[in-house]
């Protein structure tokens, strides 16, 4: 004689487990995205520094003692387009200037929002 249930999963069963991983599924989902993002940010904010680092070499470079006033312009770098200004400041100390460096990310169409700020000196040799 046959038990009276059969064996198996019923059909409620089958759906509150599908219900379960879907909810798993949806929260790995976000998960990965978020780090995705983590990631693409991370990703800019370096290779921003390395602009950062190229313009204010460049900068030093070119004007041994740099004069007040602001310098714009783009680069590209890590197949990205980045805009940055630089300005540059008179200091308490006659010998000594301040350069604020900001780095954008440009993206058509889009304001620009600084990806890095630096600040660093430059002084009279």
């Amino acid at each position: 004689m046959k038990p009276a249930h059969a064996n198996g999963f019923s059909l409620i069963e089958v759906l509150v487990a599908l219900a379960i991983v879907a909810v798993a599924l949806a929260a790995l989902v976000t998960a990965a995205s978020g780090q995705i993002k983590i990631a693409e940010r991370t990703r800019d904010k370096t290779i921003a520094g390395w602009v950062a680092a190229n313009v204010l070499t460049d900068l030093k470079l070119r004007e041994r003692f740099p004069e007040p006033g602001t310098r714009t312009g783009t680069m590209t770098m890590g197949l990205q387009r980045f805009s940055w200004r630089a300005l540059v400041q008179t200091t308490v100390e006659s010998d000594l200037r301040r350069i604020d460096l900001s780095v954008s990310l440009k993206i058509d169409g889009a304001p620009d929002q600084p990806v890095l700020t630096r600040t660093e000196f430059a002084g009279r040799r």
